[in-house]
This record gives structure tokens, C-alpha cells and sequence, in this order.
């Protein structure tokens, strides 16, 4: 983790971290309201990793083709798609088995389709194996797996209450918590509960990642103050 932790960066912390406590005392609550009721304090989050590419310092995989590019402007990490379909993506130089966590990154449409899509991909093993949640500018939420070659679709896409305008900073944070049942994943943008869905056990990767997929047409799209921060320590 970077030593200097930059004003936005801390601020993203903050709201991070008020997220996830409000989210332990709205589970006190209901417990409360039951007959037994077993109270469990909730951990405190422990920051893994935070980056407001201020710094340019090659962390991030950058990568340039014909169909896409990724690479530090403006402190920021920016990826424009120009293929319709396609999709790019960089993860940093984190290795770190990861169970319950949680990230936040601040996403800004610059250009492009309403439907191309910018967001957060995670249990990341490798470049053919790891799950995704993208936000479009047309205000969906998608849940993607990366299955070698192949993308499939883990839920049906959440249609938000409105769309985003270009050139708009976003906040979107992803809770990753495992449970019996599978994998509980909650969405948060702009503050506001977005989407919650429970996917299958696909496997725990050691790293995380931002990642950009063209629509119809092209798409631009700029990433900025990401933060991971964990409920418990991996195994």
C-alpha cells in the first residue's frame, strides 16, 4: 500500500468504513427486535490496499491495442474500448488470499455508449478466471464471470432509478461476504443501495482489479480513489 494516503482516498475510507458499520448495527437492530438474539460485535475493517493514482507509480497494468487502452491520465486510471463488445481490464501488484471485503472506487463515464459499462472485477485467479460487477451509464447493474474464453452471466442486470451523466463522478462499492449458501454480494452506488444478490461459490482469487466493456459502440471510462478494506484477515 502506498505510503501517502491522499484526501480523497481518506475520505473514500471514511465512507467506507460508515457503510459497513451501519451495516452491523442494522443487523443489532433486527436481532433486537427478535425473541433470542445472540449480539456479535462487528470487526473492525482493516485497510488492504488504496491508490488515487496521484503518484503515476506503475502499480496497475497499463496496456495499449488496437481494440483498447489502459493507462495513467489525469491521476486516474483511464480505459477506452473501442471495439463493441470487448472488454479491458488491470489489476495491481496485490497478491493476497481475499474472503470478506470490500472495495469502493470512484467511476467516471468520459465518453462513449449509454450502455458501455465501467466497475470492480474480484476473485481474480488469473486472466481467464474471475468475477466482475459493472455499472453502465445507461444505469444497470451487471454480475459477470470470465470462465476461460467465455463471459457469463451470474444474475439478470438491476435496472437503477436513473442514469449517470458523462463526466459525473460515481462512488461504487462492492461488499464480498461468503456464506453456506454461496457468495452474498451487496452493490452501493452513489450512497444508495443499488442491487444484492447471492451467486454460486465460483472460487477465491488473491486480487482485484478495474475493468471497462464496450457496448454497442465505444466506451471511455476513468477510475479513481479505490479502496479495499477486509472484515477478517484470509486464511
Amino acid at each position: 500500500m502506498q505510503g501517502k494516503v491522499s484526501a480523497g482516498v481518506a475520505t473514500a475510507l471514511v465512507l467506507l468504513c460508515m457503510t459497513l458499520s451501519a451495516q452491523g448495527a442494522a443487523v443489532s437492530e433486527r436481532a433486537w427486535g427478535g425473541a433470542e438474539t445472540t449480539v456479535t460485535a462487528t470487526p473492525a475493517p482493516i485497510l488492504l490496499f488504496a491508490d488515487d493514482f496521484g503518484t503515476y507509480s506503475g502499480r496497475w497494468r497499463e496496456s495499449v491495442s488496437a481494440k483498447a487502452t489502459v493507462a495513467y491520465r489525469n491521476e486516474m486510471l483511464q480505459m477506452r474500448v473501442v471495439s463493441p463488445g470487448v472488454a479491458v481490464w488491470s489489476v495491481p501488484d496485490f497478491q493476497a488470499p481475499l474472503t470478506d471485503f470490500s472495495i469502493q472506487v470512484m467511476v467516471r463515464f468520459n465518453a462513449g455508449q449509454p450502455d458501455g459499462q465501467g466497475g470492480i472485477l474480484f476473485d481474480y485467479a488469473d486472466d481467464e478466471h474471475f468475477s466482475a460487477v459493472l455499472l453502465s451509464a445507461e444505469g444497470k447493474v451487471h454480475v459477470l464471470v470470465r470462465d476461460g474464453q467465455q463471459w457469463r452471466e451470474l444474475a439478470s442486470p438491476e435496472e437503477l432509478s436513473s442514469a449517470f451523466r458523462f463526466g459525473e463522478a460515481v462512488p461504487v462499492q462492492v461488499h464480498r461476504v461468503g456464506a453456506e449458501d454461496g457468495i452474498r454480494l451487496t452493490v452501493i452506488v452513489a450512497g444508495e443501495p443499488a442491487a444484492e444478490f447471492t451467486l454460486p461459490a465460483v472460487g477465491e482469487g488473491r486480487s482485484f482489479g478495474l475493468i471497462a466493456r464496450a457496448g454497442r459502440g465505444y466506451v471511455d471510462v476513468s477510475f479513481d480513489d479505490v479502496v479495499v478494506v477486509a472484515q477478517r484477515g484470509g486464511d
